[in-house]
């Protein structure tokens, strides 16, 4: 069975930056939180969740994962930003997500999938 791997980001780069480095995994790449909340309520189940915290539309990647995080506990959450902030690593920690740092280092990436 194929891993999968919802990326959800309003920049067309990220996607392509994953799909080229992680040829392994069924990615799907949404650039919207309301379409990102269509696929997990649907389309699941996922196996990581790549959520970018600013993102255009109604709610940001931070305000879905408090959403959402509980609801599915069999996937795994990560906050994908350039955004340093402390306050967001705290939420991400809290909720029992990891944090990513933007641009990606495509190494650390595939690292940190093989542990899941």
């Amino acid at each position: 069975m194929s891993r999968r791997l919802l990326l959800v980001d309003d920049h067309p780069g990220t996607g392509k930056a994953f799909a080229s480095a992680l040829r392994d995994w069924s990615i799907t790449h949404v650039g919207d939180a309301d379409t990102a909340r269509l696929l997990l309520e649907d389309e699941g189940p996922w196996n990581v969740v790549f959520l970018d915290v600013h993102l255009g539309g109604e709610i940001d990647g931070l305000e879905l994962l408090q959403e959402r995080a509980g609801e599915h506990p069999e996937t795994t959450f990560s906050l994908l930003t350039g955004d340093g902030s402390p306050d967001i690593v705290e939420t991400a920690r809290r909720l029992g997500a990891s944090y990513m740092r933007k641009p990606v280092d495509v190494g650390v990436l595939r690292a940190w999938l093989a542990q899941l």
